[in-house]
């Protein structure tokens, strides 16, 4: 499994692709540090710590939870599309690699890329929060960004099934991400209106709105501004994984049907 991990990776390095998914990861903690360090913003918050704490925050509403699903979706589509444009799923049949291992390996790429475009994300955090405020980095913040990378690419899955089902093109599979995303976000201040279940089923919703939980346990954000319709919408830790643990394994084993149909 190992070994073809790392083969997908030889593919993604090779299309210089991988190189854009960790310069996407700087995007908004660079921007936004610029953003937040001129005085018409800086004049908002009270010491260069709330910079700090803002530019987190801000950085992984934006550049994980909103930016990351973009991301794995447009690398998903070189990962699965690789075998049907080039038409090698019948060159796979002499080789002892099944469907299911295929496919493994693939999610196993776009996990680990998650997890080291959240981790980017965190240092670059860092780097530029002490460069133009101060460090105030506390705990809870890089487990917390880890935790997004896990849950935003388990709550893509869903996405890459589409992706592979209905996108025929590349661009059409970069317009499908966007839609996707843009919806997710779309629902998110509709929390007082919205039915529960319509923000609960959708990852991406369903992950900010307990990243906002966690933040207000550790004192970083004020739940109490928002309503009690706020608080009842913030899933919690167990119920969380146990969600995008069925939803990974539900995924993973639909794009294993699916590989075999296409071999057949």
């Amino acid at each position: 499994m190992l070994s073809l991990i790392k083969c997908e990776f030889v593919k993604l390095k090779r299309r210089k692709i991988i190189y854009a998914v960790f310069l996407s990861a700087m995007l908004f903690p660079a921007g936004l540090s610029l953003l937040l360090k001129m005085p018409r913003f800086a004049g908002r918050y009270g010491s260069p710590a709330e910079l700090y704490d803002e530019l987190y925050i801000s950085s992984v509403g934006f550049g994980i939870q909103f930016l990351l699903p973009v991301v794995l979706g447009i690398l998903s589509s070189v990962l699965f599309f690789t075998e049907r444009d080039n038409d090698t799923f019948k060159a796979l049949r002499t080789v002892p690699v099944t469907s299911r291992q295929l496919v493994l390996a693939k999610i196993g790429v776009l996990m680990i890329s998650s997890v080291l475009y959240a981790f980017v994300t965190h240092l670059t955090i860092a780097i530029f929060g002490s460069m133009f405020f101060t460090y105030n980095d506390c705990p809870g913040y890089a487990l917390l960004t880890l935790c997004n990378g896990i849950f935003i690419a388990m709550g893509t899955l869903p996405l890459v099934i589409l992706n592979v089902t209905v996108a025929r093109t590349y661009v059409f599979s970069v317009l499908l991400t966007i839609f996707y995303t843009v919806i997710s976000f779309f629902i998110i201040p509709l929390y007082p209106v919205v039915p529960k279940i319509v923000y609960q089923i959708v990852p991406i919703t369903t992950t900010t709105f307990w990243t906002a939980g966690i933040l207000g346990k550790i004192g970083k954000v004020n739940l109490e501004l928002y309503g009690a319709e706020l608080r009842d919408a913030i899933p919690s830790t167990l119920n969380m994984c146990i969600y995008m643990a069925i939803v990974g394994t539900v995924s993973a084993i639909v794009m294993v049907k699916l590989y075999e149909r296409w071999e057949n």
